[in-house]
């Protein structure tokens, strides 16, 4: 299991939970290396980091190196969706095919689309949904992939907020949950179009 922290980020071996593997890369506290997620690629994993661009993962015995492949800020984000790869900058998104994910030039020719920040994505069958907040503008939300890029729809599954974080869903029910930081929490059952909202009020 990889687990991600402000500073750095552990590998757990689950079948033995006290062998644990950790990686320092600073310890110049003013140069963090905050771990936004992870991806798991042609058996390769990849961290991706608000401050210090995407790095690949190689684990050897007791130690863990990286080797970065892209070197961007404020990524804040990350998510597979059949084909393709989907990376949340500040104040925009990137879709690059999972073939060239690992080429530094085709990194580099991803054309940046939408305006506001996804903090999670979360894929349902053939479909997939952005938690969307802007921080400093108002154009969060819950977010859907629809042909030429995502589509806020806060109204038609009647989400109050502009500031959703994480989304989570329980696939063999088709229910998506949609945290909120200012609205609580939503239960939205996608195979009815029924909404319940703030079963929990976070805050």
């Amino acid at each position: 299991m990889y687990v991600g922290t402000s500073d750095g980020l552990a590998v757990i071996d689950m079948s033995r939970p006290d062998r644990i593997m950790t990686y320092d890369p600073n310890s110049n506290p003013d140069d963090p290396f905050n771990v936004q997620g992870f991806l798991e690629l042609k058996n390769e994993v990849y961290v991706i980091t608000y401050d210090d661009g995407i790095h690949k993962v190689a684990l050897d015995e007791d130690k863990i190196s990286l080797n970065r492949v892209r070197a961007e800020k404020y990524l804040y984000g990350a998510s597979q969706f059949k084909d393709s790869i989907y990376l949340s900058g500040k104040q925009y998104y990137k879709t690059v095919s999972i073939a060239g994910f690992s080429d530094i030039t085709t990194l580099r020719k991803m054309k940046p689309e939408g305006n506001s920040i996804f903090w999670d994505y979360e894929p349902l069958e053939d479909r997939l949904f952005a938690a969307g907040w802007g921080i400093y503008s108002k154009d969060g939300g819950i977010y859907e992939l629809v042909p030429g890029g995502f589509e806020l729809r806060n109204e038609f599954f009647d989400v109050e907020s502009a500031q959703v974080t994480s989304l989570a869903v329980q696939r063999e029910f088709d229910l998506l949950y949609v945290s909120t930081l200012d609205n609580g929490f939503y239960e939205i059952r996608l195979d009815q179009s029924v909404h319940l909202k703030n079963q929990i009020t976070i805050g």
